[in-house]
């Protein structure tokens, strides 16, 4: 209570105690994809010279070679080349801003670059400064003996394309790495920002490829690069997941792309913790469905573990691209355990046609690509109209011509069995999906179906973030009454759109915290505890209708 001096009319605000809690977003969705630095495999684009403009650097850490480096050593160990490769000591000193000298009297001859002096025979070197020792390991040392007397520190490429010159060109041999450069994680929320995205993806690729210059050649030509860079298999099944996620009613899209010597590369890397999945790790409310259209089963299985580690995020998973039975895909190893349930698996690939066909001709019309972004748009369109707790199945989806395969009811028998949904062609219906399980079908029936898992992440996260307030509140009946009320008004919200099964509130949950869960010792710990119990609504998977005859007095069933 204040302690009033003065005589007078004083205001006081005072909590009326109620915290409403609004309920967390269930369908913005995080998209990952690798592209190999390999994509390109011939790049026909000259300059106005007819010189290359594009040329390939396979290695690993290109962004070196646009930092300042004091050691040139360091410079070649980090791009995995090799000293003895480099022929032209103009093109070496190039990189430092030196133009070597070269003195030949005789037999005799000195290269000075920079600070650095070197004695070497007259055949070792012309005056033009191009060296003329085949032995590598000799080169090496001679390339060592002027760094290390020149204290060169100057280091500044302009593009990757110099250092690969000093070094012999194309045929430096260099080591392949992990990760080359990431983009993003960015927040999208339409296809124009998407392509946008994917523009400076590419503008990046070339950059890192070939260095600034490669953006400066003719708009037009580069383009056409760009719908080339967009057909790259990897990017392009990326690009359609994402652009599928839209069409069938997603909102928000979170996008990463990495660019890798291998596609096939994992996603978490321990040397680099903000690479891959990592990235998404400051996204804690930000995302609740993650896909990786067409990565590879490892990957994907990394995926499903992350969503799983996480707690609040929901993997929606590719099959095989190619028809396999169900049995073969949990045969071949390729279907991922979960006990938890935080992911689903769909197949078959869905097929699109190729929106860049007009301009190139010699890419296909029509594409089968992975149907986890179309699927994750059909999650976040049945959440807006329905609710998370509508099972996401005999729903259509957009922006497909077809299925890579047909599957037929016989046959999806083996994969229902198996918590792998089907998407299926049915006639004049459309094409829907025609499954609700997720992974854990198998393993634990408990959360054998995709919206139970999905709602149950959706209260537990709008829990944990509208009850932020209580913490360091005094433990005792007062924090305990609160909570029970605020969880308690929540949850009817929650049953009354039919969330959870019950005539009544008090039939579909219940909230306890009192006494019996927080005895002295728990309240010394400075824990205060809250029991929640829910009763959640399960799809109507199979709906049986039992017919017989009937004669108007008795029943003949069959």
């Amino acid at each position: 209570m204040p302690n009033y001096q003065t005589p007078g009319v004083y205001i006081q605000e005072i909590d009326s105690g109620a915290k409403p809690l609004e309920a967390a977003s269930t369908s913005n969705a995080a998209f990952i994809g690798v592209v190999p630095v390999s994509g390109f495999s011939e790049v026909s684009w000259s300059n106005s010279k007819g010189e290359s403009q594009l040329r390939r650097l396979p290695g690993d850490v290109i962004s070196d070679a646009k930092a300042k480096v004091a050691d040139v050593g360091s410079l070649i160990s980090s791009l995995g080349l090799d000293a003895g490769d480099v022929t032209d000591l103009n093109k070496f000193g190039g990189l430092f801003g030196l133009k070597p000298k070269v003195t030949v009297k005789g037999d005799n001859a000195t290269v000075e670059l920079g600070k650095g002096k070197v004695e070497m025979t007259s055949a070792d070197v012309d005056t033009k400064g191009r060296l003329l020792v085949k032995d590598k390991t000799k080169v090496a040392s001679i390339i060592d003996e002027l760094t290390t007397k020149g204290a060169l520190e100057k280091y500044n490429p302009s593009t990757v394309n110099d250092v690969l010159d000093a070094f012999g060109g194309d045929d430096v041999s260099v080591k392949a790495g992990l990760t080359r450069f990431t983009v993003g994680p960015a927040k999208v929320t339409n296809p124009t920002q998407f392509n946008n995205f994917n523009r400076t993806a590419f503008e990046e690729y070339i950059v890192e490829i070939n260095g600034q210059g490669a953006l400066k050649g003719d708009e037009e030509k580069l383009d056409a690069l760009y719908i080339e860079f967009l057909n790259i298999p990897e990017v392009f099944n990326f690009v359609m997941g994402v652009s599928g996620f839209f069409k069938n009613g997603g909102g928000i899209a979170y996008t990463y792309l990495m660019c890798a010597e291998d596609s096939s590369i994992p996603l978490v890397n321990p040397a680099k913790p903000r690479d891959g999945l990592g990235a998404f790790d400051d996204l804690e409310n930000d995302i609740q469905i993650m896909c990786g259209p067409g990565l590879t089963y490892n990957q994907q299985k990394e995926i499903l573990e992350y969503c799983e580690m996480r707690a609040d995020v929901f993997a929606v998973l590719d099959g095989p691209k190619d028809r396999m039975a169900g049995e073969d895909i949990e045969k071949n190893g390729l279907l991922p355990a979960s006990d938890r349930g935080y992911g689903a698996l769909y197949v078959p690939w869905v097929t699109v046609t190729n929106p860049f066909n007009d301009k190139h001709k010699s890419f296909k019309s029509e594409v089968a690509v992975p149907p986890s972004g179309f699927i994750a748009g059909v999650y976040a369109r049945v959440d807006g109209t329905r609710g998370v707790h509508k099972a996401p199945a005999n729903e259509t989806v957009a922006g497909i011509t077809g299925l890579a395969y047909n599957v037929n009811s016989r046959e999806q028998a083996a994969y229902n069995v198996r918590g792998i949904n089907v998407i299926r062609d049915f006639g004049g219906r459309g094409i829907r999906i025609w499954g609700a399980r997720t992974l854990s079908t198998l393993s634990n029936p408990s959360w054998k179906y995709i919206n139970v898992r999905r709602l149950f992440i959706m209260i537990e996260k709008t829990i944990q973030t509208g009850s932020q307030w209580a913490v360091f509140e005094p433990n005792d009946h007062r924090l305990w009454a609160r909570l029970r009320r605020n969880i308690w008004a929540f949850l009817s919200r929650v049953w009354a759109s039919g969330a959870l099964v019950g005539k009544t509130a008090e039939q579909a949950f219940y909230v306890k915290c009192d006494e019996e869960t927080n005895p002295p010792e728990e309240v010394d710990a400075g824990y205060v505890n809250i029991e929640i119990g829910i009763a959640p609504v399960k799809p109507a998977e199979f709906v049986v209708f039992k017919i017989g005859q009937w004669d108007g007095g008795a029943a003949i069933s069959e």
